[in-house]
């Protein structure tokens, strides 16, 4: 059937007045569709009998004095319907359909029958079921064909009213099957939105849940369908609030601004963190409602917490500093005895922090300055704070958790000072610290695994190993499936030169864990715990070298370089568009004009701590797009600071690709690489630093597995096969001073000294305290016979980072006695057998968290 131009204007517009439930527009448009439609009978009278039904329900209810706060009574067993209306009320109107229904179109006559359906149902008529069932006997629900627009809400309509028949029928199951077929439908096509369709859908998912709780299932849960709805709530509010809302006058509080954050927040919560576009978007939020308000801590609370989620270390920073200034401030200024019986509504109204939250940041504080920029002294501060605020304010309250994670954020800055220490004295003393702050935290909460775990981790550094095997057991008995516990066990007993056993505690180890590569595909748990897992089977292949040779070693390789791809794959959720299509929220219309307004509409908001550009356009949108790193799981710019290897060696050494152990390694890890730049999504926005730290960590990972095989292959004598993986480390990480290290030991073994030296001084250019390097540089000057410069290099070392290392004492000890230093000398060589005999097979800082997540 053909349309004018006229009449197809005038039937859009009704399907949208439809759409829209407007039902003082719907006379006038049905007669208008006629006069230019003479076959659209049909239609006209199918609206007019939605109107007459729609009219009926609104004058029953109010009468009835009915609202939808009846639905809080709810039961399994009882689930509220609105009140139905007389038969009477809608009769002409659906004599008329049913008058002219033979000359409409069959596509007319069934969605007519849709909602002669829909009219029966909301009638208080004795046969009511028998007349929705007469209705729907020939229409297929859900259609082979699914329609779009309102065609499409009046099959979720008739969706819906069949599974509430289905429902009074006592037929549940079928009901139930129906209402999933709406959930289907409105998945699938979540582009189709209007009011009467979210309407129809909020009942169908409803019932749907109810029913199931009802036969004891779990009911379902839908987190794309359930987002975007509340996301859309959340834009319709904020727009409309932002459009009567301007910048507040000195002391003045816009108290809708917090209560809609608050709100959002909360929800947010309850869908999950989505993933990276979700939480940009939480972010851009907040910095929305920061230009509604005027030096608001809870706002800064909020997007402190929403930085770290998103990862960007730098604003997090910012945002922690200005919440803490301003906090503390007004806590001076407003702190009164009545401010501690205030509610939770009137602190969100009048913008006062509890001491409580102020306490919760300065923990989460300290542990971003530890765990993600590595700054023990402002971690410290951060945890002293904490323990101080609530020895202050939260002694009457239930602080246990907050004072247990203050003194676990405090050992763990202190243990990292530790390994920072270049002075003897000052490295004993923060460890001893950070034994006392774990034991607290051990004491505040005795049956919490994780402080055993950190409590055993200082003690194995402290080399205090059957001390550290009591605690790390002790860890297991409360958490039987933690790997680094497992993977810390591990390392203890190799200290103890039990590498049999601790290769059985491995494979008991990998059985507990969730990524066990037989029945997971690597993302059942987080990557977190994936790299946990990564790091536990290198260990497990080191032990495999140490007991069976290197030979059998190698046999290892292919499946650590596969499992490397998995766990360092991009996540689900890292790439492409909101999980909850959050970005795709349809916004009320906003002209340019409105846009540029200070008042009406939602234009993107700069940062308020971040210096802006000379633009005026915040850094988070004009940074350049980075480029992929060589090697780099993830594409995130990492300079080159070191030379290539070809400069190091002979003028005939070329650069040749190394292929893994097993071919299938490469074509794996090849593949990884190729997948992640196909699967990158372009972007203006500049990578986090949470990003850039898992890029760092993947190409440590990736590194260190190459220089495991090179090791093998230099000590199976296969010296060309060594310098091509070693030459895979460079291509992954030319800054990696360990690449320069494994080098200059493959020439020291092949005889050439001087080049070995090189290599060793590119490593130290690198890491000025590199304590293996050190070691050998000291080690060479003592052969040399310059007693002074080994002196030198050597009690540099063994002051420093290599305070450990057995090497560096026992070469010290030697140049003691070759300088006729005798006691000295017999306290180097005691000191370095000590180290020898309680050397883990792997460090242990190297191969597991400071920080568990």
């Amino acid at each position: 059937m053909n349309l004018s131009p006229k009449a197809q204007a005038i039937e859009r517009d009704f399907q949208n007045a439809r759409a829209k439930a407007n039902y003082a527009a719907f006379s006038e448009l049905a007669r208008r569709y006629v006069k230019h439609n003479k076959d659209g009978l049909v239609l006209a009278n199918t609206a007019l009998l939605e109107k007459a039904v729609g009219e009926a329900e609104v004058k029953e209810r109010k009468a009835q004095k009915w609202t939808q706060l009846e639905s809080l009574d709810d039961s399994t067993e009882s689930i509220a319907q609105g009140p139905l209306i007389k038969q009477e009320a809608i009769r002409e109107a659906v004599e008329k359909l049913e008058g002219v229904l033979a000359r409409g179109t069959d596509e007319h006559q069934e969605y007519a029958a849709i909602v002669l359906a829909r009219a029966a149902l909301a009638t208080d008529a004795p046969d009511r079921l028998q007349r929705v069932a007469h209705y729907l006997q020939n229409i297929q629900l859900p259609p082979p064909r699914v329609p779009m627009g309102y065609n499409f809400t009046l099959i979720i309509c008739g969706l819906t009213v069949k599974g509430m028949t289905l429902e009074e029928e006592g037929r549940i199951s079928e009901a139930i099957v129906s209402y999933d077929n709406v959930s289907v439908l409105v998945q699938s096509n979540l582009n189709e939105r209007n009011d009467e369709l979210i309407s129809w859908t909020e009942q169908a998912l409803y019932r749907a849940g109810m029913l199931k709780i009802r036969q004891g299932d779990q009911a379902s849960f839908h987190p794309a369908a359930l987002g975007f709805e509340i996301a859309q709530i959340h834009a319709y509010w904020e727009d409309a609030l932002y459009a009567v809302t301007s910048f507040p006058t000195a002391d003045e509080k816009n108290w809708r601004v917090l209560v809609m954050i608050e709100q959002i927040v909360e929800d947010r919560k309850l869908l999950g963190p989505g993933n990276d576009a979700d939480k940009r978007a939480l972010v851009e939020t907040i910095y929305r409602a920061s230009q509604k308000t005027f030096q608001s801590p809870r706002i800064l609370r909020f997007l402190f917490f929403a930085l770290l989620e998103m990862g960007q270390y730098d604003e997090a920073v910012l945002a922690l500093t200005a919440y803490l200034d301003l906090a503390e401030i007004n806590l001076k200024v407003k702190a009164s005895d009545s401010d501690e019986v205030l509610t939770q509504e009137q602190r969100v109204r009048l913008d006062i922090e509890s001491h409580a939250d102020v306490t919760s940041v300065m923990v989460e504080g300290s542990r971003l300055y530890g765990q993600a920029l590595g700054k023990p002294t402002e971690a410290l501060s951060c945890a002293d704070r904490a323990l101080t605020n609530i020895q202050q304010y939260l002694q009457n309250e239930d602080a246990h958790e907050l004072q247990y994670s203050a003194y676990i954020c405090k050992g763990v800055a202190h243990a990292l000072a530790a390994s920072q220490a270049q002075e003897p004295e000052l490295r004993s003393s923060q460890r001893a610290l950070a034994v006392e702050a774990f034991e607290k935290a051990i004491e505040i909460s005795p049956e919490t695994f994780d402080g055993y775990f950190y409590h055993a981790l200082q003690l194995a550094e402290m080399r205090h190993i059957p001390q550290a095997i009591s605690a790390v057991k002790q860890s297991l008995s409360f958490n039987a499936s933690h790997i680094p516990s497992w993977h810390l066990l591990t390392l203890l007993l190799s200290s103890e030169k039990e590498y049999e056993r601790a290769l059985t505690v491995c494979s008991v180890a990998l059985k507990e864990s969730d990524w066990d590569l037989a029945h997971t595909d690597g993302f059942s748990a987080s990557q977190l715990e994936g790299e946990d897992y990564l790091a536990l089977r290198i260990t497990q292949a080191v032990l495999h070298d140490q007991v069976h040779g290197p030979e059998a070693a190698l046999e290892l390789q292919e499946a650590l370089f596969v499992l490397y791809t998995k766990v360092f794959a991009p996540e689900p959720s890292s790439f492409g568009d909101s999980l909850y299509d959050i970005q795709n929220v349809r916004r009320r219309d906003l002209s340019d004009t409105e846009l540029s307004s200070p008042i009406v509409g939602r234009p993107r908001a700069g940062s308020i701590l971040s210096v802006q550009s000379r633009s005026g356009a915040s850094d988070i949108v004009q940074s350049p797009s980075p480029k992929p790193n060589n090697g780099s799981t993830l594409d995130v710019p990492k300079g080159n600071y070191a030379s290539s290897i070809n400069s190091v060696g002979s003028s005939s050494s070329k650069r040749s690709k190394l292929i893994p152990p097993a071919a299938a390694a490469a074509a794996a890890a090849n593949a990884t690489s190729n997948k992640l730049q196909k699967n990158a999504v372009p972007t203006v926005q500049r990578p986090t630093g949470k990003s850039v730290a898992r890029t760092a960590r993947a190409n440590k990972v990736l590194a260190t597995l190459w220089l495991m095989s090179a090791s093998a292959f230099v000590r199976l004598d296969r010296m060309e096969e060594a310098l091509k993986a070693i030459e895979e480390a460079e291509h992954v990480d030319a800054s990696d001073p360990d690449v320069w290290y494994q080098l200059g030991l493959l020439y020291a073994a092949q005889g050439d000294q001087e080049t070995a030296s090189i290599s060793y001084s590119k490593a130290l250019v690198l890491a000025p305290y590199h304590a293996a390097c050190l070691t050998r540089v000291g080690r060479s000057y003592l052969e040399a016979g310059s007693l002074e410069m080994a002196e030198s290099s050597l009690e540099t070392t063994t002051k420093s980072q290599g305070w450990n290392s057995a090497e560096a004492w026992l070469y010290l000890g030697k140049v003691f006695e070759a300088s006729d230093r005798l006691s000295r000398a017999k306290e180097c060589m005691w000191y370095a057998l000590d180290l020898e005999q309680s050397r883990p097979i792997r460090e242990f800082t190297d191969a597991l968290p400071r920080y568990l997540a």
